[in-house]
C-alpha cells in the first residue's frame, strides 16, 4: 500500500528471505538484513486514518537496543517516500519513549523491559517487531527468527489486529508461522 511500486518492496523482501544469512556472517550483513525487512514491514502495514494527522506525516520507526540498527534503516529510508510519506526513525529507551511511534524494533533488551514495553503498546496501533527467543510469545507482533542459514520470521496475527493494524497478505504468505490466524 504504501510503496509507489509495491513490486519492487515485496521482491526485496522475498529476496532478503531467500538469501542466506550464514552465522558466520558478519553482524553488519545481518543488521542490514533486519533493517531491510523492518522498512518493508512498514511499507506492507496499514494504520488506522487516526493514527496520522495528516497525509503528510511521516511512518516513525523507534529502536530500542541497537543504534546501528536505527541508522541502517535511516540510511535505508533516506530521501524515499512510501505512499506519500518520509520513514524515520528514532531511538527508544523505555516504555515512557513510545509515543508516536509506528513501528517499533525491540532488541538487545532484557526480558523485563520488553515485557513493560510490550504491556504499555498492547492494543496501540504500533506494530512490535524483536529478536529475542519467545518473543511473540510474550506479546510481540513479529519474531525474527534464525532458520538453518537464514533470517525469516513470525507473526502474531491476532496481535497485529487487536491493535488496528493490518499487514498485507503478501507478508503474511512469507511468513514462517502465523499465530492466530482464523
Amino acid at each position: 500500500m504504501f510503496s509507489r511500486k509495491p513490486g519492487i518492496g515485496l521482491a526485496l523482501l522475498t529476496l532478503l528471505i531467500a538469501a542466506p544469512c550464514s552465522m558466520d556472517a558478519q553482524l553488519s550483513s545481518e543488521r542490514d538484513v533486519k533493517a531491510a525487512f523492518l522498512v518493508n514491514f512498514a511499507i506492507f502495514t496499514e494504520w488506522p486514518a487516526a493514527t496520522f494527522a495528516d497525509a503528510a506525516e511521516p511512518i516513525v520507526v523507534g529502536v530500542s537496543g541497537d543504534e546501528r540498527l536505527r541508522r541502517t534503516i535511516d540510511h535505508i529510508a533516506r530521501g524515499k517516500l512510501f505512499g506519500g510519506r518520509a520513514l524515520t526513525t528514532r531511538n527508544v529507551e523505555d516504555a515512557n519513549d513510545t509515543a508516536d511511534i509506528h513501528l517499533l524494533f525491540i532488541g538487545g533488551l532484557t526480558v523485563l523491559r520488553t515485557a513493560d514495553i510490550l504491556k504499555a503498546l498492547n492494543g496501540l496501533p504500533v506494530l512490535t517487531v524483536g529478536d529475542a527467543a519467545g518473543f511473540c510469545a510474550e506479546g510481540g507482533m513479529i519474531a525474527f527468527l534464525r532458520e538453518r542459514d537464514r533470517l525469516r520470521f513470525e507473526i502474531r496475527f491476532d496481535a497485529t489486529e487487536h491493535a488496528g493494524l493490518k499487514v498485507s497478505s503478501r507478508v503474511l504468505a512469507l511468513a514462517t508461522t502465523v499465530h492466530g490466524k482464523k
